[in-house]
């Protein structure tokens, strides 16, 4: 069992794992939201507080795509009683990368691994509803021959759904307004074409 040493800012996982709160990167009171910079030793991590009406449906969702995921950013532990979720610290996403005069090569490269996510997903019946730049993680690093691209992974599955064979999500003004699919702006029947739509919108401005 888990637990967090509240006063300290340190949190032990599931794993036994502590990690420590470096600093706090989001933080929302309306919609219940915090996104937090740990360390445990030499590591850094992202902490994401998920809200206790979603905790269990996302932790099947990960569940799920365990083992077969190579391209997504899965949790590494847990801490049920804040409920919150471990993942792996990166240091870029895609929007910010963007800005840079990057190599077609280093596009098609970060493209094609966001894409593979999608792929691990949708193979699992999983829509992601949220797919933008910000949510393709990216560590890279620069040398003299310019930017060399680490490890590229699709992530923030808050809003992730298992839709099962023949079913849709209808009645939901899903993802981000700049990247959702038009059936996603008018509440209609959403699935895995949406993401593929998002994903044009992505391709296209990056």
């Amino acid at each position: 069992m888990s637990t967090a040493l509240a006063d300290s800012g340190e949190y032990i996982g599931q794993s036994g794992h502590s990690y420590r709160i470096e600093r706090v990167l989001q933080e929302e009171k309306f919609h219940p939201r915090r996104v937090c910079l740990a360390t445990a030793g030499d590591r850094k991590f992202i902490l994401k507080y998920i809200h206790t009406v979603n905790y269990e449906d996302l932790q099947e969702i990960y569940n799920r795509l365990r083992g077969d995921a190579n391209h997504v950013r899965l949790v590494q532990d847990t801490i049920p009683e804040k409920s919150m979720f471990v993942f792996e610290y990166y240091t870029d996403h895609l929007l910010n990368l963007a800005q840079k005069d990057l190599p077609l090569k280093v596009k098609k490269k970060i493209l094609k691994h966001a894409l593979c996510g999608i792929a691990e997903l949708h193979d699992q019946d999983i829509v992601h509803t949220d797919i933008k730049p910000v949510n393709v993680f990216i560590d890279w690093k620069g040398d003299r021959d310019g930017i060399v691209i680490d490890r590229v992974q699709l992530g923030d599955l808050e809003d992730a759904a298992h839709i099962p064979p023949g079913s849709h999500m209808i009645g939901k003004q899903v993802g981000n307004r700049m990247w959702r699919s038009p059936e996603a702006h008018a509440e209609g029947p959403v699935n895995k074409p949406s993401d593929i739509f998002s994903f044009a919108l992505v391709v296209s401005l990056s």
